[in-house]
């Protein structure tokens, strides 16, 4: 009897094995919830902060900037047995239960590095990086060029358009006649020759100089001559062969009209944001936001030429995939966005998507030590 019992006792040790193989699955679905809740929280901050621009009210910025707390994970089993039975470890009753108790902390985002980054106009680098990745260019155009200059083959400047986010000016027609392409790089340029300079040893101090200072896009070639090319990638306008909307007019610009893109900064994009929202919800009588078209090639289906709105954003107590409260009342994006298939599909904002851009722009700002840590993790057998 002894040695069955203590066959029982190694049965209960084996189901409690078993069970405790199921912990990884429930801490997974743990980390995968916090995962969930830091997505909602940073939704509902970054769309609140568009809504603040829509009122013409500060902005605010905040970020988690640690996840503490513990996760405790209890497992028991429960195994009768008779003098007579077969031991049969599947007839142990297993209880497993998972709890947590977490905390966070809020960063508040107010250092001078932080507001010079977010008020730096954004540079062209990053936006062909964007390109490179794959955002579509009238997006991207909409939501981060402030301002249009244009020039003549000379350099000199003889006309501006500005991106005030309305409809039927001058802009939409930019956005619909012409594309933001990456540029090809720049050739360099020689600044000097290091054979002309005598004597020779001069020639490598002024090597060694020049490494010295480490000047950003500055090179020694291997015919020794001191070159300079610009660094980072940079955009071009491009007018296209087609208009890529029905029914907005071409831009009167001369035919050799060269425009140059000035970028906003992080908060002017959000601000913008704000503003088309602000024109999107009615506020401004007589005057609605212009859209973005659905035609990204040379030739493009009727459906295609429709326009969608850069972001939409509704009040009220619809069906919501992000929301959040300003002054007493609801704004949201609508579910419905969801719907790639729908009877709107060609018309249907891409809200999220300029969720997406923001976030990613003030995520550049942030610097690692606000980064969320690991959760603590305690098990309890």
């Amino acid at each position: 009897m002894i040695g069955r019992a203590g066959a029982g006792v190694g049965a209960a040790m084996a189901c409690l094995a078993l069970a405790s193989c199921a912990a990884p699955a429930q801490l997974g679905r743990v980390a995968v919830d916090h995962n969930r809740m830091v997505a909602r929280s940073t939704d509902e901050t970054t769309l609140l902060n568009i809504v603040r621009a829509a009122h013409r009210f500060p902005l605010h910025f905040t970020a988690l900037s640690t996840v503490n707390g513990n996760v405790s994970l209890s497992v028991s089993s429960e195994l009768t047995i008779g003098l007579g039975d077969v031991l049969d470890p599947s007839e142990a009753l297993l209880t497993t239960g998972v709890s947590t108790n977490p905390s966070f902390q809020a960063a508040v985002l107010a250092s001078e590095k932080f507001q010079r980054g977010i008020q730096a106009p954004l540079k062209q680098d990053l936006i062909a990086y964007f390109l490179e990745e794959g955002w579509r260019d009238a997006q991207l155009m909409a939501a981060t060029v402030e301002r249009i200059d244009v020039e003549d083959p000379a350099g000199k400047r003889v006309g501006t358009i500005d991106n005030d986010g309305r409809a039927g000016g001058p802009f939409e027609q930019v956005l619909c006649a012409y594309d933001l392409e990456r540029s090809a790089p720049s050739r360099p340029i020689v600044l000097a020759s290091l054979d002309r300079l005598a004597p020779s040893p001069a020639a490598d101090d002024l090597k060694d100089l020049i490494a010295l200072l480490g000047t950003e896009g500055v090179t020694l070639d291997g015919e020794r001559n001191l070159t300079y090319e610009r660094p980072g990638a940079s955009v071009v306008m491009v007018q296209r062969a087609n208009s890529r909307c029905a029914g907005v007019d071409v831009p009167a610009l001369a035919a050799d009209a060269v425009l140059i893109p000035r970028f906003r900064s992080t908060m002017g994009v959000i601000f913008f944001l704000g503003e088309y929202a602000r024109l999107g919800l009615g506020r401004q009588e007589g005057e609605r936001p212009y859209g973005i078209s659905n035609c990204y090639t040379d030739l493009c289906e009727p459906e295609e030429l429709t326009t969608r709105p850069l972001i939409s954003v509704r009040e009220g107590s619809g069906r919501a995939l992000v929301a959040t409260q300003f002054a007493g009342k609801r704004f949201y994006i609508d579910e419905d966005e969801l719907d790639p298939t729908g009877p709107d599909r060609h018309t249907m904002a891409r809200s999220m998507q300029a969720i997406s851009l923001v976030q990613q722009l003030v995520n550049l700002q942030k610097s690692s030590d606000e980064l969320p840590t690991a959760l603590n993790v305690r098990t309890i057998n």
